[in-house]
């Protein structure tokens, strides 16, 4: 007797359609855990670090961090390894299904090994060239801090130096 997950991994890899209900499930749950996903990293940020705050792929796709292409994108669990497509909008294409997002397409493929999986962190576990995505935004992020302070810093510098003059008169 096979496991229901070899079941849905068998029909996956083989191209067949799922059955409805399935389909149907999984993409609720993906917008689900979507909505999670934006609620979680927006609530915990302050607001220096919503402005700096990357969210979507697309973002290191504007600014040229990550290319699109075909099987740029990487993961494995429990020993299976997934292939991906990313698109120029910032989506994942996998046999002919689109994710509109990486943590979307992280669980989806998750689950047709563990089917209770309830979520998963795509920024983590999807990797491009190599990396966690994650890791680019990161550096992004904190390259974006870096200015912001550097900036603040040369501002506060002219400041003080605008206000001895004042001060002095010369």
């Amino acid at each position: 007797k096979k496991s229901e997950n070899y079941k849905k991994w068998k029909a996956f890899m083989s191209g067949d359609p799922y059955e409805e209900g399935i389909v149907t499930r999984e993409r609720r749950a993906r917008q689900q855990a979507k909505e999670k996903d934006s609620d979680n990293a927006s609530s915990s940020l302050s607001e220096d670090e919503k402005e700096d705050h990357i969210s979507s792929v697309k973002t290191l796709i504007d600014m040229g961090v990550v290319q699109p292409g075909n099987g740029v994108l990487h993961m494995t669990y429990q020993g299976v390894s997934f292939i991906a497509d990313l698109l120029p909008n910032g989506n994942v294409s996998c046999r002919g299904i689109e994710y509109e997002s990486i943590s979307s397409w992280s669980v989806s493929m998750k689950r047709k090994l563990k089917s209770k999986l309830r979520g998963d962190n795509g920024w983590l576990s999807v990797h491009y060239k190599g990396r966690p995505l994650g890791s680019y935004r990161d550096d992004v992020e904190r390259k974006r801090r870096k200015q912001k302070l550097k900036t603040l810093e040369n501002y506060t510098e002219h400041t003080s130096v605008l206000e001895d003059l004042l001060t002095t008169g010369d």
